[in-house]
C-alpha cells in the first residue's frame, strides 16, 4: 500500500502496480463523485488529480451497470 497527498492535499491511500493506481476509500465515507445514475454520463471532470506517476486529468463517467469509471492520463 502506499500513503500519497492527493490534489486536494488530504492524505490518502493507494494500491500501486506498475504504472497502475487503484485508490482506496474507506466504506463508510462518501467519496463524490459516486456510482448511482443510469446510462453513461459524464459525472466530473475533467479535473486535476493525483496518479501513480504524477499528476494527472481525470474524467469520470457511469457504465450502465452504474460502476463509476476513471478515465486518466498524465499530464
Amino acid at each position: 500500500m502506499l500513503e500519497f497527498a492527493a490534489a486536494d492535499g488530504s492524505r490518502r491511500w493507494s494500491l500501486k502496480f506498475g504504472v497502475q493506481k487503484i485508490n482506496l476509500h474507506q466504506a463508510d465515507v462518501l467519496f463524490v463523485p459516486h456510482a448511482a445514475a443510469q446510462g453513461v454520463n459524464i459525472i466530473d471532470g475533467p479535473v486535476a488529480r493525483s496518479g501513480g506517476q504524477g499528476p494527472i486529468t481525470s474524467l469520470y463517467i457511469q457504465d450502465p451497470n452504474g460502476n463509476l469509471l476513471e478515465i486518466s492520463n498524465l499530464i
